[in-house]
């Protein structure tokens, strides 16, 4: 297939060659061993090539084609990017709002206030200050991708996260922010993210294959990642709430119909037509990327005269994915592959997109980890030999320096015994990050191994004269706090360690991982007891955790995990949690046993209808519940105030598919030693 020369506006464009793209993409593939790869490339704003190469997998029949699926990773951000800026047209979307505004219904005080600087904007450009790995399914947490992330997960991490830099300063790509941001856009538009995805990208633009979710007929279309781990099952992939950010399925033959579309959008606003542009045109705002680059909404842009390129890559589970296009030139090129290696994937894209731009293809080069390289230097020489080696080659080409890299080379240190060594690195992050708060978490581990366990719980209440946790140059993560941990566990000092996952606890009531983790030490020290208490916590908040149903199981063996329900039954909170929680599960669930133990007999639910007090007893409610089934829901505890023998109580139940929950109001009364529910108050939460 050839077609001779375009002319676009100023810009000439090369010959077009099929026979050699197929020629290249074959090379590459048998050179590099990549299994599987699907190409798309526009020129002249027209799809002129949409072509397989491979098979589906180990085993599996059928060919590879421009139809067939595959997780496209961040490459989602640009769909979100999509659906904010429809939203936005619509003026139901705000991008200078406060994303409090949206979340002041679901979140708890102190996490609007931490929030409350953080705008819209900031979440589409990457500049809100939320950390990356900070929610559940993006964080170190050892969790099978098709466990999924659900609403309540999601608002429980908003209510632990502590920003990382002053929103809006600085950009630091943030995959949770993302989610944050597909969340919000589902409460401004009032809608589950899938219906956005379809009303605002796949049926406006005509994606017949593209989904959030994929059905058992589509199975057969995607493409199965290498099996080099018995995890890896790409079908049964659920990102959840983390979908905007990462879990988009799409196409080759999809993803060039886009681009087809964006390429005329783009064009069309250089031209003044604002009309046609929205809301393809994903330059709203951007921030400072560096090396040349700025962030739009959910978009790269790369300048250069005369001919800037936008573009978006992507990575998750050994599926890459990469969408490149120059409206100027009125060309792009998407390619979606499997393969072990990334680099080798990327490297082919760009040779391919020079081959149709015309532009010098500049290979690559391999970076290492220089915080892995400064590790081993630390390891085997001393702190001193690892600043000298950091210093040495931190200006290399040859090496990256990720902030989150660096933080786990001093954990890992920590972890090996130098302590001094790992004291060093960490004076470094100042220099070397001017702009990120250093972590609190090595200092209270600094804290503990020098003066002990009652001195980091000083540090940790800002005592003798140390910093609070919210003050300017410090941040508390879970995750960090919880390595720190771990790595003083591996020098067995259990009380230290136990002493710094109680810390963690008490900083992030709401994450089941901290209780999980506290578990875990409890557990190591021969306090069984304790370990039963804090995973039937952690249990509490993530009902399904394997790893503390796994431990509970073991335990129960010892009945330890008996034991500590009968203590439990002192502490009022846990009893009443307990109830709450037996309302939840078995209003959701269809378990009408779970809702007579939760209920008093005589209780009532009211609400307004129609301006006027509508009552509804209990007994019909269960019934309802019995005759109904699960319904799909979800539920959270959002606040629990007691004294004596009487409570008040909030919860939260989430319908699916985006719709407005509801809000629980509850009266409690212990009766004969157990909480029960008297009476229910509800409504729908604010539009």
């Amino acid at each position: 297939m050839l077609l001779a020369p375009m002319t676009v506006g100023a810009q000439d464009v090369p010959d077009f060659a099929a026979d050699r793209i197929d020629r290249i993409v074959k090379q590459r593939m048998a050179e590099k061993g990549i299994p599987a790869l699907s190409l798309g490339i526009v020129v002249g704003g027209e799809v002129v090539y949409e072509r397989g190469f491979g098979r589906l997998g180990p085993g599996r029949s059928g060919d590879v084609d421009a139809r067939s699926l595959y997780q496209i990773a961040s490459i989602s951000k640009m769909f979100t990017g999509i659906i904010a800026n429809a939203l936005i047209a619509e003026g139901v979307l705000d991008p200078e709002a406060s994303i409090t505004t949206y979340l002041r219904d679901v979140l708890q005080p102190d996490a609007l206030r931490r929030l409350a600087p953080v705008r819209v904007r900031h979440l589409l450009n990457h500049t809100s200050g939320i950390p990356s790995r900070h929610c559940l399914i993006y964080s170190y947490v050892q969790r099978p991708r098709f466990a999924g992330y659900s609403e309540a997960q999601l608002i429980r991490d908003l209510d632990s996260v502590r920003l990382e830099r002053t929103p809006g300063k600085h950009y630091e790509y943030s995959n949770s922010g993302y989610a944050v941001l597909g969340y919000i856009c589902e409460l401004a538009g009032r809608r589950s993210f899938r219906a956005l995805v379809r009303e605002h990208v796949t049926a406006r633009y005509g994606l017949q294959r593209t989904t959030v979710t994929l059905e058992s007929d589509g199975v057969d279309s995607i493409i199965e990642s290498p099996p080099r781990s018995s995890e890896v099952v790409p079908w049964r992939m659920s990102f959840g709430k983390g979908t905007p950010a990462s879990g988009v399925v799409s196409c080759v033959e999809d993803l060039t119909a886009l681009m087809v579309a964006q390429l005329r959008a783009f064009r069309a606003t250089a031209a003044g037509d604002a009309a046609e542009s929205a809301p393809l045109v994903l330059t709203g705002s951007f921030a400072d990327a560096g090396h040349g680059e700025r962030y739009g909404y959910g978009i790269f842009e790369h300048a250069a005269p005369g001919s800037t390129r936008y573009s978006h890559s992507g990575s998750v589970d050994r599926f890459y994915s990469a969408y490149d296009f120059t409206p100027a030139k009125n060309l792009g090129v998407v390619l979606l592959a499997v393969d072990d290696d990334g680099f080798d994937v990327m490297e082919l894209q760009k040779e391919i997109y020079a081959e149709v731009s015309g532009a010098e293809y500049e290979p690559g080069w391999r970076q290492s980890s220089l915080a892995r390289r400064v590790f081993e230097t630390a390891l085997e020489a001393g702190g001193d030999a690892g600043v000298a080696k950091l210093r040495e080659l931190r200006e290399s080409r040859d090496y990256y320096l990720a902030p989150d890299e660096f933080r786990r080379a001093v954990t890992a240190l920590i972890t090996r015994g130098r302590t001094a060594a790992a004291r060093q690195l960490d004076e470094m992050h100042d220099e070397l990050y001017p702009a990120t708060r250093r972590p609190l978490a090595h200092t209270l581990a600094f804290v503990a191994l020098a003066d002990g366990a009652e001195a980091a719980r000083r540090c940790f209440a800002g005592q003798d004269g140390a910093d609070q946790i919210e003050a300017a140059e410090y941040v508390l993560r879970e995750d960090d706090l919880n390595r720190a941990a771990y790595a003083v566990l591996e020098q067995g000092k259990s009380e230290l360690a136990i002493a710094l996952f109680e810390l963690n606890a008490r900083a992030f009531p709401g994450a089941p991982n901290t209780y999980d983790s506290l578990g875990d030490a409890y557990r190591r020290a021969g306090d069984e007891r304790s370990a039963a208490r804090s995973y039937r916590t952690a249990l509490a908040l993530d009902p399904s955790s394997p790893t503390a149903k796994a431990a509970l199981d073991q335990l129960r063996t010892t009945s330890v995990a008996a034991e500590a329900t009968a203590e439990d039954s002192k502490d009022d909170r846990a009893m009443i949690r307990r109830t709450l929680q037996d309302y939840i599960e078995g209003s959701t669930r269809g378990e009408p046993e779970r809702l007579r133990r939760a209920f008093h007999p005589d209780l009532n639910l009211y609400s307004v209808r129609d301006g006027a007090i509508h009552v509804w007893p209990g007994t019909e409610y269960i019934t309802e519940a019995e005759s109904g089934g699960p319904t799909g829901e979800t539920g959270r505890i959002l606040s629990i105030d007691f004294e004596n023998d009487a409570a008040m109580a909030k919860v939260m139940i989430s319908p699916p598919r985006g719709a407005r929950p509801f809000l629980d109001f509850f009266m409690l009364l212990k009766v004969d030693g157990r909480w029960v529910i008297v009476h229910k108050l509800f409504t729908r939460r604010r539009a």
